[in-house]
């Protein structure tokens, strides 16, 4: 028996195949599958390209494919997706489902959880079986909070009322001025109106915001903002869910700035009290397959994957658990 994960974003797509056993077999990788942005053809066929890739033309059809997609949170999109790939013949049975689903699977392996994404953008996401809780996520234009865009938009936000005298002047205005290399707020905005400063950019300033934060009060009171509106979505999906699940973090601001994770556990501690936080284990291609693992009822198969990776494919693990609670 193949069991198959296949995970896909905007910049790639990876893909795993493995025995009823756990034991991996082959990964491949080939080029973006979001649908939002390469719409469904791209899609499929860079999902085919890495499958082929990772079974190496030794298998030609899976038993069970497990495909977690960015832009693939509609059932709308996961039925095109499904239907188009069931035309190429390569699986038996096929799963599509957002990639939050795999970020779950990629620290825990049951389907209950809450899933914290801060990246450039953000997004909270409730899992309880096939049923998804959503709060944020609307976009940088009119949300995100908690996200790197929003933390850097604020600081220059911020720059900006002190450049004109309608807030105390502190050492931030010049963090801003210094990472963008210009000489005064005016050429900033510039850049900005000329789109040579876009969300990417404007992202970027987040982790120096986060790291003068110790220094300067009105830093902080930025990423203290930041974190408090992840924290109250979280609290918003709990109250929709009415039970307690484990919170896996996820998104580059969380996973790589202790100083910004740390500042959300202790929050979301001191409002919820003791808390399972988690982080992600393995790249969510790993989460796919697990969770392939997870619906086929093969939870001994789980523990002989996860070794195999390790050991396989150690550029497929990211951490361990950041910490235990109740």
């Amino acid at each position: 028996m193949y069991i198959c994960g296949v995970d896909g974003g905007g910049s790639k797509t990876s893909c795993l195949i493995a025995n009823e056993r756990g034991e991996v077999l082959g990964f491949g990788i080939s080029g973006p599958s979001n649908i939002t942005t390469v719409g469904i053809d791209t899609c499929v066929k860079n999902i085919l390209k890495a499958f082929k890739e990772a079974s190496k033309g030794a298998i030609s059809r899976a038993d069970f494919m497990c495909i977690a997609l960015a832009g693939a949170g509609s059932k709308r999109r996961q039925r095109l997706i499904r239907n188009a790939l069931s035309k190429l013949n390569i699986a038996r049975k096929i799963d599509v489902i957002p990639d939050v689903c795999a970020i779950l699977h990629t620290a825990i392996s049951s389907n209950e959880g809450i899933v914290v994404i801060a990246g450039t953008g953000s997004i909270v996401v409730g899992i309880v079986g096939s049923i998804m809780y959503r709060a944020g996520g609307w976009g940088y234009l009119v949300d995100d909070e908690g996200s790197a865009f929003h933390i850097g938009r604020e600081a220059i936000r911020l720059a900006l009322k002190m450049y004109d005298g309608r807030l105390s002047k502190t050492r931030l205005m010049s963090k801003v001025l210094e990472h963008f290399n210009v000489s005064n707020m005016e050429e900033l905005v510039d850049l900005i109106a000329l789109r040579k400063v876009g969300v990417k950019e404007i992202a970027s300033l987040a982790p120096k915001i986060i790291d003068f934060a110790k220094h300067d009060t009105i830093a902080r009171f930025i990423v203290k903002n930041a974190c408090n509106e992840l924290v109250d979505s979280v609290i918003s999906i709990l109250n929709k869910m009415n039970k307690r699940v484990p919170i896996v973090l996820s998104g580059g601001l969380l996973i790589n700035k202790k100083a910004y994770r740390d500042m959300f556990i202790n929050e979301l501690r001191r409002r919820l009290g003791d808390t399972k936080v988690l982080i992600p284990k393995f790249e969510p291609v790993v989460g796919a397959l697990i969770r392939a693992y997870t619906v086929m009822d093969m939870p001994n198969a789980i523990e002989i994957l996860e070794d195999n990776i390790r050991r396989k494919y150690p550029f497929l693990v990211r951490g361990e658990d950041i910490e235990e609670g109740t």
